[in-house]
């Protein structure tokens, strides 16, 4: 399927220099948004909205963001971590609005894993 979606459209949404090709970002969220949310019944404009704003997040988690704030006489610069979970990055949050039957869930979350380690000695307790 074509994308849904022109590199222009993703650049309104992050400001990055005009000479990366984004491309292949905006070629992979077409084929996820098409594998897990086309099938739950979105209109098209829905489609194209999460996969612009998927694709604006896939763009963020490669191309790490630096800004500058000025705090009274301080300056405060913040720069994005490079990470793939949606809660991280403005368009993957607003994605996951967009995304309200929830084709996306689970997508680019942390694997978590608890274990337990009993390092001590065994005592009964009568």
């Amino acid at each position: 399927m074509a994308n849904r979606v022109t590199a222009a459209e993703v650049r309104a949404i992050v400001n990055i220099k005009a000479s990366l090709d984004i491309s292949a970002f905006i070629t992979v969220a077409n084929l996820i948004v098409t594998a897990k949310c086309a099938p739950l019944g979105y209109t098209a404009d829905e489609l194209k909205e999460i996969e612009r704003w998927l694709a604006a997040h896939f763009v963020l988690c490669n191309y790490p963001m630096t800004e500058s704030r000025k705090l009274g006489d301080a300056w405060q610069r913040i720069v994005t971590d490079n990470a793939l979970h949606l809660d991280l990055t403005h368009p993957g949050q607003q994605v996951q609005v967009i995304d309200y039957l929830g084709g996306l869930t689970g997508i680019a979350q942390p694997r978590r894993r608890v274990s337990v380690r009993w390092l001590g000695t065994r005592r009964t307790l009568y």
